[in-house]
């Protein structure tokens, strides 16, 4: 679960770097910076603790917001919130995903981070109530004040 939000969110980083809109100089400021992204999930897997889920529909919304400040430092964050995603199981049973995934760092450039810190908080939700979850949150620093919590029934699907 975390490898898969940390290595999308590096992507969109890159992908950021790539259109010039991560940090560029240490003696300008830049605009704020706001994509809309969309991808289609259909086939992935929710791997949980009562059985695997697959995904049957749906998509989700990335938001990537990022401006450089006036010492060059790069604020970013991320947001993750599924659309009309539908999953099944094995058996047949229906179930709905609810929740989002938030990303907050900033940095020097896209390689050299200061800080960030993550949250994945997802719901997923049957006929007869909660099936699973995922409940992660994490933060690291350059200091080394770093910790990580994950109490999830569910697992993020690779990919």
């Amino acid at each position: 679960m975390k490898a898969t939000v940390t290595r999308t969110l590096l992507a969109a980083t890159a992908a950021l770097g790539a259109l010039g809109l991560g940090a560029t100089s240490a003696s300008a400021a830049a605009a704020p910076e706001t994509v809309h992204l969309t991808q289609d999930v259909t086939g992935q897997v929710f791997p949980c603790s009562n059985g695997d889920l697959t995904i049957d529909s749906g998509s989700i919304s990335i938001v990537v917001q990022d401006v450089v400040d006036g010492n060059g430092v790069w604020h970013a964050t991320f947001t993750l919130t599924p659309d009309h995603v539908m999953l099944s199981d094995g058996a047949g049973n229906h179930y709905s995903l609810a929740g989002a995934s938030w990303w907050g760092g900033k940095a020097y450039d896209e390689n050299t981070p200061l800080v960030y810190t993550e949250t994945d908080h997802f719901v997923i939700h049957g006929a007869g109530g909660v099936y699973g979850n995922v409940q992660y949150t994490a933060h690291a620093s350059v200091n080394g004040a770093s910790f990580a919590f994950d109490k999830s029934s569910c697992q993020l699907p690779e990919g």
